[in-house]
């Protein structure tokens, strides 16, 4: 394993190109720096002055452009690699904070839910679509990003068209809070859990339970991740974590207990492998009987943003310095 880092003067800014292969942020003197994740060295970008982007939550790319999300009422549009730097306000928001941001794997739409559960969709930089949903608490874009799936408080699961906001299926999925979302795009359908610890399964078409036998986790779930190429899912339930083979049938394939309450749960390459991380912890286990097998050391702040890519996978932490790991 190769680690390389440099410290800066504090991050205001974090964004990622959507091959996992450049990243550029703004430090606290409002330059503009642009790493290339194949080596350790950072070049100086041109001096620009963004928006208020403290706190980033999450950013996508598309061809060169990066959109940025904050936890603020300013949302921006960063052209990164482009010697103007230019910056575009996408939209500013009035009232509520945004809460979670939700991005497709297409990258072709974001989704955004505020204090409020005010739930807006964005398709190529332009707002398409707002829906209220009371109690909202948490989603996932569906196949191609033509619908989001939401999780309530009330433990239903509604199924909603991206492009209008309408309610497509709203089925009452959990006797307590929907905790976990995860999209098995390749499989079409996707797995929810909640505070009741049952793992469900849902068609992407119809938005109806996929019969089989109920599967009660060990505990609730905080998040969980999919990899299709080997079928598996990995829960992050507190402190355990299980990992199942999902076929026509759902095999419990490892489980263990984690010390730590994993708050992120992303594979890694051949799905043999997982990264965990909460606050100041992160750690790597193997997907095959969750034994830890990494753990991260000096990670001295709390982890705002983790991103992998299964192809090349360069870890980006995000604490008040950029660290990369590329695992072997």
């Amino acid at each position: 394993m190769q680690v390389f880092r440099k410290r800066l003067l504090g991050i205001d800014a974090l964004v990622v190109s959507e091959s996992g292969g450049q990243v550029a942020i703004r430090d606290a003197r409002g330059g503009i720096r642009t790493w290339k994740l194949s080596g350790s060295e950072a070049s100086q970008g041109t001096s620009t002055q963004l928006l208020d982007l403290r706190n980033p939550l999450t950013a996508a790319a598309d061809s060169g452009t990066v959109t940025v999300w904050t936890d603020g009422t300013k949302l921006a549009l960063h052209h990164a690699g482009s010697a103007r730097n230019a910056n575009q306000p996408l939209r500013r928001r009035t009232g509520s904070r945004l809460r979670s941001v939700y991005i497709a794997d297409e990258g072709n739409r974001v989704a955004t839910i505020d204090s409020q559960s005010l739930i807006s969709f964005f398709s190529a930089g332009r707002q398409t679509a707002q829906t209220r949903l009371a109690a909202a608490t948490t989603a996932a874009f569906g196949s191609a990003g033509r619908t989001l799936v939401v999780g309530t408080e009330q433990g239903e699961v509604v199924s909603l068209d991206a492009e209008t906001g309408q309610i497509l299926h709203r089925e009452k999925g959990h006797t307590g809070s929907v905790t976990m979302i995860v999209n098995m795009a390749n499989q079409r359908r996707y797995a929810t859990s909640g505070t009741d610890r049952a793992l469900r399964f849902w068609d992407t078409q119809t938005g109806q339970a996929i019969e089989q036998p109920l599967v009660i986790l060990p505990q609730a779930a905080n998040g969980g991740d999919y990899h299709p190429r080997s079928q598996s899912l990995a829960i992050g339930c507190n402190t355990t974590l299980v990992c199942y083979r999902c076929t026509d049938q759902v095999q419990e394939i490892a489980s263990a207990a984690i010390p730590l309450v994993a708050q992120h749960v992303v594979f890694l390459r051949n799905g043999k492998r997982i990264l965990l991380a909460r606050d100041r912890e992160l750690k790597i286990v193997n997907a095959e009987d969750a034994r830890v097998l990494y753990s991260f050391p000096n990670v001295n702040a709390s982890i705002r943003c983790i991103k992998s890519n299964l192809d090349d996978p360069t870890l980006l932490l995000s604490d008040g310095s950029l660290r990369s790991w590329r695992v072997r």
